[in-house]
């Protein structure tokens, strides 16, 4: 299953650096222009802002690069 998710649920922005493994996450990518980052734990991912609040739950296989807003995703079994 494939569905697109909006960023406009986004908290303010705060600073440009990668989510820290250390915090909770066993996969980070860098922040995009957006100010999102795909982080990942426990095998599912999940869309971080830059000030760590979850925009999404960790329910996806797949997360593509932000576009406009919008992400493509798959959904976990």
């Amino acid at each position: 299953v494939v569905r697109q998710v909006p960023a406009s649920e986004a908290q303010a922005l705060i600073s440009p650096a990668k989510p820290s493994k250390s915090d909770k996450y066993t996969y980070a990518t860098d922040f995009d222009a957006a100010g999102f980052a795909v982080v990942k734990k426990d095998e599912l991912l999940a869309v971080v802002d830059k000030a760590g609040n979850l925009i999404t739950k960790y329910k996806y296989d797949e997360i593509a690069p932000f576009s406009e807003g919008l992400a493509m995703v798959r959904l976990a079994n």
